[in-house]
């Protein structure tokens, strides 16, 4: 119990303090004693980032020691309270802890079922934002729901609206599995939904995964187990395979030198970087406190939330790669990194310029302002729409990612690269090497179907 008159820049530090605890089976009841100013929006503010554990009752303040202080009405020197009802000072006693009915369910609450205790102390928080990619989201969902030997908690953020079917089936799995938490928010972006994922996620690491990707079984246990066993290490990750929108396999992401322990990263000059690459975002899991410490990710960074991120870890503690495949992402020709990779060269860019800035003890803010700048662009209110065209319907960008897909089937002798080059023809004719790569994966059309199937038989 905090009991608070005013005094609100100490309110959020206390109330932290408390989340903090390694035990996190407890709950913040947070007493407004007739706070004047601000305070009030302070304690609402404070109790939506955590709403199922932390609570806030105001009260009118009845006399000038508010909760400390004896009944005006008794002598000094003696305790007690004029009648059941009452407690010290006559101010009303809180009513008896007891369960509440579940808010309905709207943008920016969440929906998960209440079930005890139980469903507070998850060892690991992995979070995931979904921006309707319906289709891939539930193999996400259940390779997260299906890790082994760990407690977890999945923090599912609905970054803008959602198929009316999609809703009814998460909200389903939400009542069956307390794991799951939905957290509905407006269309803004992944770097805002992981924000506000990490806000509310309860575990002692973060981990994340995409929407469309799929974890091996053990990939949380063998990495919480190296953030138990190393107490500086910060950021834990592995090997990454790679595949296409069918599973297609392209390539796997590996480190050339396996690590044996944890080891510092920003020991070579800032001009350079760190001496550690992050293969993939969603392989990685993170200590929290090490994450809140950090900053954790910034609104500025829209395409590219993730290497700001690794730059602000490095002089918090030791980075690790665990050497076994134990995430596999899929490229989609219309995603972010086959549309985008232009934008998040220019963010990943500026990261370094905030930590090398940093390092020389100067203000990172040009940088800060220069990476708000790279946004999708919006089309004015009101503004007329140009008629479609031939040249309209073309996609260099969509033609871009179904170009590289097709290439690296095409180096693996899988004939499946033959519809990614026609894909990218359709969406931009007047590049010449999709139709050099066409001709030249001819032959494939001979050799024998591939076979279908993640993990199996890939190999660097």
């Amino acid at each position: 119990m905090i009991p608070v008159y005013n005094r609100a820049e100490l309110v959020t530090a206390a109330g932290e303090s408390v989340l903090h605890q390694s035990h996190h089976n407890l709950e913040v009841l947070l007493v407004n004693d007739g706070s004047t100013g601000g305070t009030a929006a302070v304690l609402e503010s404070l109790r939506r980032q955590d709403p199922r554990r932390i609570r806030v009752i105001h009260q009118p303040q009845r006399h000038p020691l508010g909760l400390s202080g004896r009944n005006p009405e008794q002598g000094p020197g003696q305790r007690g309270c004029p009648d059941p009802g009452h407690g010290p000072g006559g101010l009303p006693l809180a009513a008896p802890l007891a369960p509440t009915a579940p808010e309905p369910w709207r943008p920016g609450a969440e929906r998960a079922p209440d079930r005890g205790a139980a469903a507070l102390i998850p060892q690991i928080s992995v979070v995931m934002a979904v921006y309707g990619e319906q289709e891939a989201l539930f193999d996400s969902l259940d390779s997260i729901l299906g890790q082994q030997g760990v407690e977890l908690e999945c923090v599912l953020v609905a970054d803008g609206p959602q198929a009316p079917a999609t809703l009814v089936d998460l909200r389903q799995r939400a009542e069956a599995d307390p794991r799951l938490r939905l957290i509905c928010l407006p269309h803004g972006g992944l770097t805002r939904a992981l924000i506000r994922g990490c806000q509310l996620a309860r575990g002692e690491a973060l981990a994340r995964i995409d929407v469309g990707d799929r974890m091996e079984p053990e990939r949380l246990s063998r990495q919480w187990r190296v953030l138990q066993d190393h107490g500086d290490c910060v950021l834990v990750t592995s090997d990454v395979a790679v595949y296409g929108p069918a599973w297609e396999p392209l390539m796997i992401k590996q480190r050339a030198q396996p690590m044996a322990t944890p080891a510092w990263v920003n020991g070579i000059a800032p001009e350079a970087g760190l001496e550690f690459d992050v293969p993939h975002h969603g392989s990685v899991m993170i200590r929290r406190s090490a994450y809140r410490l950090a900053g954790g990710y910034r609104s500025a960074f829209y395409y590219g939330q993730d290497w700001d991120l690794w730059y602000r870890l490095a002089p918090l503690g030791t980075f690790f790669h665990c050497p076994q495949i134990l995430y596999s992402t899929r490229l989609f020709v219309g995603g972010i990194s086959s549309r985008r990779w232009r934008e998040q060269q220019q963010i990943a860019r500026l990261s370094l310029a905030c930590y090398q800035a940093r390092s020389r003890g100067e203000s990172e803010a040009p940088g800060l302002r220069a990476a708000a700048l790279i946004r999708p662009v919006v089309a004015p209110a009101g503004a007329t729409r140009i008629r479609s065209t031939a040249r309209n319907r073309f996609d260099p960008r969509a033609s871009e990612g179904a170009y590289f897909i097709g290439e690296c089937c095409r180096r693996r002798g899988d004939r499946r690269c033959i519809g990614y080059f026609l894909e990218a023809i359709r969406a931009a004719p007047w590049l010449p090497k999709a139709w050099l790569r066409l001709v030249q994966a001819g032959p494939l059309l001979a050799a024998s179907p591939p076979q279908v199937g993640p993990i199996a038989g890939l190999q660097p």
